[in-house]
């Protein structure tokens, strides 16, 4: 929904709606071309914003009393826009090239796109301040007052250290589980081993009785 505003400065007579935007001056200039009422504009004003209340579309043509002195407006553009021989360290625009076409539907490119330029904007400052011997990286000591106080940061860090301690044990529970697992799975393996040799041993033996109780039966013979 469009808003609609309206005042006077220095004579300056405004009013904008939407995309349009309506510059006067008072009638003692003589760039005025037509006389405007201040009670015809603000009726304007109220009428465009009780179509917004209403939910009715703004205003899309100016009003016949609007003035449109574009000499005006370029006179205040100058008046308001920087000099020409100002200091680039009051206004840090850095220019970049972007060469071929990046297609805005294309979610990457654009995304590439700004990141390359963020990157050339930041090498061409970094190399153009230390040109110019300009301090601008944080010192090595440099203190800067934190934001929460001490006792909400040790607050957090106990917490942190609460979570880390949490963790920690969960990982020693879960190494001991897995270690109780593995001894048991070799507590099994040499029960079964044991199982295997005294069941070889137990038919050994009856292989050397059986082979000396045949060995006596010859003999009796």
């Amino acid at each position: 929904m469009a808003r609609h505003h309206g005042g006077s400065v220095d004579g300056w007579t405004w009013t904008c709606g939407g995309a349009l935007i309506m510059v006067g001056l008072s009638s003692e200039d003589p760039l005025v071309h037509d006389e405007v009422d201040m009670d015809d504009v603000n009726s304007d004003v109220d009428e465009s914003d009780s179509e917004d209340d209403s939910g009715e579309e703004a205003q899309a043509t100016p009003s016949d009393k609007a003035i449109y002195n574009r000499e005006a407006i370029l006179e205040k553009l100058e008046d308001i826009a920087w000099p020409q021989n100002v200091d680039w360290m009051h206004k840090l625009n850095i220019d970049h090239d972007q060469g071929e076409k990046v297609d805005v539907n294309d979610d990457l490119a654009r995304e590439l796109a700004f990141y390359t330029q963020a990157l050339d904007g930041t090498r061409q400052a970094f190399e153009k301040l230390q040109s110019m011997k300009v301090r601008f990286l944080r010192p090595m000591d440099y203190y800067a007052e934190m934001v929460k106080t001490d006792a909400h940061m040790h607050k957090i860090k106990g917490r942190l250290l609460t979570e880390k301690k949490k963790i920690e044990e969960a990982e020693e529970r879960k190494k001991a589980r897995e270690a109780r697992k593995r001894s048991k799975e070799v507590q099994a393996e040499k029960k079964k081993e044991r199982a295997k040799e005294k069941k070889e041993q137990i038919d050994s033996v009856k292989k050397w009785r059986k082979q000396r109780q045949q060995g006596d039966f010859a003999k009796g013979k």
